[in-house]
């Protein structure tokens, strides 16, 4: 298991939360996972992360895309941590369009021979209106 594993994990963390693949998202978690994202929920444990991405895919979203950046990982054995840049671009049912930028910073550990997010804490610097045209 390498870095690169781990950012392979994080980069399917934003596909399927874009994509709002419920299970998929799911199971990228461990069973005790934490997380915090301001605005849209927090909570612990796999059901807890199941409300959290049903709650995304009941808001009027047209457009959703997160992307992952600057990943610094640390590896411990079974354990690491890691620390990204993200920005997201978000478009409503409206065509009203927004883009924010933060920063995770997350645990991992290595449940048999995959790694799985532990907790992930989002920090959001700014977020920005686009006007439209």
């Amino acid at each position: 298991m390498t870095i690169e594993d781990i950012k392979r994990l994080k980069f399917k963390y934003c596909f399927h939360l874009d994509s709002t693949n419920t299970s998929e998202f799911v199971d990228l978690f461990t069973e005790d996972a934490k997380f915090d994202v301001p605005n849209y929920g927090s909570g612990e444990g796999k059901g807890a992360i199941r409300e959290f991405i049903t709650e995304i895919k009941s808001r009027d979203l047209e457009l959703m895309a997160h992307m992952a950046s600057n990943p610094l990982i640390e590896i411990d054995d079974n354990e690491a941590t890691g620390k990204w840049y993200y920005i997201v671009i978000i478009e409503d049912d409206e065509g009203n369009v927004s883009w924010g930028q933060g920063r995770w910073e997350d645990t991992y550990r290595r449940v048999d021979d995959d790694w799985k997010i532990s907790s992930l804490i989002a920090i959001r610097q700014f977020t920005r209106e686009i006007p439209k045209r």
